[in-house]
């Protein structure tokens, strides 16, 4: 297990990859999708940031990342970062998540 540990007031550096289904509905087309990260902890959520998506290498994906300041006043121990990402290019909205656990250390 890779341990995350930051201190409060720390700046927090995120990236990560949305890709289509491989099920044939071509390249991902821009603007279509709603991406978020939000903070936990002890199942609250304490921030919730909207990011933006960027093309990335390929047609089928995009690139989601930006960075987080940790607010000074957290208190130390567990959290999770939620990435989550919805694509409204469909009938229906789908959404995919993704969480990392970190630290906050004194």
């Amino acid at each position: 297990m890779t341990l995350r540990e930051f201190r409060a007031g720390s700046q927090v550096a995120f990236l990560f990859r949305i890709e289509t289904d491989k099920a044939g509905r071509g390249a991902l087309p821009p603007g279509k999708f709603d991406t978020q990260v939000q903070i936990y902890r002890d199942r609250t959520p304490i921030l919730t940031n909207p990011v933006s998506v960027a093309p990335a290498p390929g047609k089928d994906a995009r690139v989601v990342g930006g960075e987080l300041r940790l607010s000074n006043s957290l208190p130390a121990g567990q959290y999770y970062l939620q990435a989550m990402a919805t694509d409204r290019a469909g009938k229906a909205p789908h959404t995919a998540s993704s969480w990392i656990e970190f630290q906050v250390v004194e």
